[in-house]
């Protein structure tokens, strides 16, 4: 009998460091165990996400309350000379009709293809600051003298109440740019380019109507920059 307890130990010794050297596991619930392995980035994410929105909502404010102490909104007349003058708040979109005897003639023009430019002031190095003088809009937009079901149609710009002209075509009514043949009026002859302004100036498209546009185009873009600083950061909030 104790032979036999001695031939045991060796056995049970050898089950005795099994167990010990066995590493414990237990059974943890799997959502706690991928929570504990995440990195820590979620909340400091958030956090970052949350400044930069307070942050934006602030920079919106202030320059908000800086047009609105120093700017000016003028009030946008719905005529000029023979013109009918629709535009809607909210939108770029801006026309002005007018009737020639059998002829139509309708001006289009939207905001987002009027870039504004700024005229420098002093050089630098002299005596004087250089600064950016105030914005000068240079519109580009559409003339189309219509008759029945086709219109002649003027593509143009503005600058300084000087009118460029740039293309021409003989369009269809409903008839896609794409679908239509355009001249390039660089490539035209002079006493044809000549004639074709002198045409435009009868329907209306002179350096007064330039001015004209030129100014409007300037205050709608003023109110629709303010109305756009309201609107985003409702939109934020």
């Amino acid at each position: 009998m104790a032979f036999a307890l001695r031939a045991l130990r060796p056995a049970l010794r050898r089950a005795a460091t099994a167990v010990v050297q066995q590493p414990l596991k237990l059974a943890l619930p799997a959502a706690l165990v991928r929570n504990t392995l995440q990195p820590a980035r979620s909340f400091h994410s958030s956090m970052v996400a949350a400044s930069a929105k307070a942050d934006l909502l602030q920079a919106f404010a202030a320059e908000l309350k800086d047009e609105r102490e120093n700017g000016a909104m003028e009030p946008l007349p719905n005529s000029f000379e023979d013109f009918q003058i629709s535009t809607t708040a909210g939108s770029p979109k801006i026309e002005m009709v007018r009737t020639m005897g059998k002829h139509k003639v309708v001006v289009s023009i939207n905001l987002n293809d009027c870039p504004m430019t700024e005229e420098e002031g002093a050089e630098e190095g002299s005596a004087e600051e250089k600064e950016l003088g105030p914005a000068t809009p240079q519109p580009n937009f559409r003339v189309a003298v219509a008759q029945g079901d086709k219109s002649l149609v003027f593509d143009v710009s503005s600058y300084m109440g000087e009118l460029q002209l740039h293309r021409v075509s003989l369009q269809g009514k409903g008839a896609a740019d794409e679908e239509s043949y355009f001249c390039d009026a660089e490539f035209l002859d002079e006493g044809l380019f000549e004639s074709l302004v002198s045409y435009l100036g009868e329907c209306g498209i002179n350096e007064g109507f330039c001015e004209f546009v030129e100014g409007f185009v300037a205050d709608k873009e003023y109110e629709e920059y303010v109305n756009w600083l309201q609107k985003v950061p409702a939109f934020l909030k």
